[in-house]
């Protein structure tokens, strides 16, 4: 059984400006019950590169967007907490795009960026938890490009941004972000994930 006072020391410790003892108590209560975790979406910016030239050996018809778009999907069919091991289930919707700087490459590779919105059953109200499971995406988007097309300088490395502070700082609205994922350069979205993460199940 655990410890009532490492409960109590941690919960003193992890308190909100204006958050009673109590009041944090409670939430770490209700965070490490996953009966009380709701179902949620958070969305970001994946940027990375892709070489220019296709690979002799590859198999794949399809465009390397499309590749892209796909391989990262379904890599997001279960994420992992790095700090802690912890997997869980997720679902994505990737969206491939041309980049708002198509000149951001090195040389032998050319940039493109993606929406991917990712859903799961988190405690969604425990702080960052949106920015943890973006960062647990982002690496597992990460991984997938780095093991398919190897050989990228570390200079040049897959980045990620919360969506919505992408959207801040370049102006977009609500119907630009609609109107960019209308035509794509590559769309997928995770095949075999938790039915009950996936939008039209509610």
């Amino acid at each position: 059984m655990a410890d009532p006072r490492k409960r109590q020391i941690r919960a003193r410790m992890s308190a909100r400006p204006g958050e009673t003892y109590m009041q944090a108590r409670r939430r770490l209560t209700t965070a490490a019950d996953p009966s009380t975790w709701t179902v949620g979406t958070v969305g970001f910016l994946f940027s990375c590169s892709l070489p220019t030239e296709p690979d002799p050996n590859s198999t794949f018809q399809a465009t390397p967007e499309t590749v892209l778009a796909a391989a990262v999907a379904n890599n997001c069919q279960v994420l992992t907490r790095e700090d802690t091991g912890e997997e869980y289930p997720a679902w994505a919707d990737v969206v491939v795009l041309r980049p708002a700087r198509p000149d951001e490459a090195p040389p032998g590779w050319y940039p493109v960026e993606a929406f991917i919105a990712v859903r799961s059953r988190r405690p969604w109200d425990e702080q960052d938890e949106d920015e943890q499971v973006i960062t647990d995406a982002y690496r597992a988007a990460r991984d997938t490009v780095t093991r398919m097309w190897p050989g990228l300088p570390e200079a040049w490395r897959p980045a990620a941004m919360n969506l919505l502070t992408v959207a801040g700082l370049r102006g977009w609205t609500d119907e630009d972000l609609q109107r960019l994922a209308a035509n794509p350069l590559g769309r997928s979205t995770t095949v075999g994930a938790d039915p009950t993460l996936r939008p039209d199940e509610g």
